[in-house]
């Protein structure tokens, strides 16, 4: 049986592969307003659940999606103002 995620429960102790956007946000460590404002502008998909408003995130796209926002600087290369 899938195991129901609470509101009391961490987040990355669930074994849930869904994560509402909440808890998606938390997920992440960042505000609900940019994780829904991502995924409004379709940087991040969303799972569509069938009659059901809400929207999900699944964990792996949230993982994948963190992995290709990863960048490397250049030895001596400064980040500042958020320009090279």
């Amino acid at each position: 049986m899938a195991q129901q995620l609470t509101a009391t429960a961490p987040v990355r102790e669930q074994g849930t592969r869904l994560l509402s956007a909440q808890d998606a946000a938390k997920y992440l460590g960042v505000p609900y307003t940019s994780l829904r404002d991502w995924a409004l502008r379709g940087h991040l998909p969303i799972v569509r659940v069938p009659d059901c408003r809400r929207l999900w995130f699944d964990r792996r796209d949230l993982d994948r999606a963190v992995e290709s926002w990863k960048e490397r600087l250049e030895p001596g290369e400064l980040v500042s103002d958020g320009r090279r």
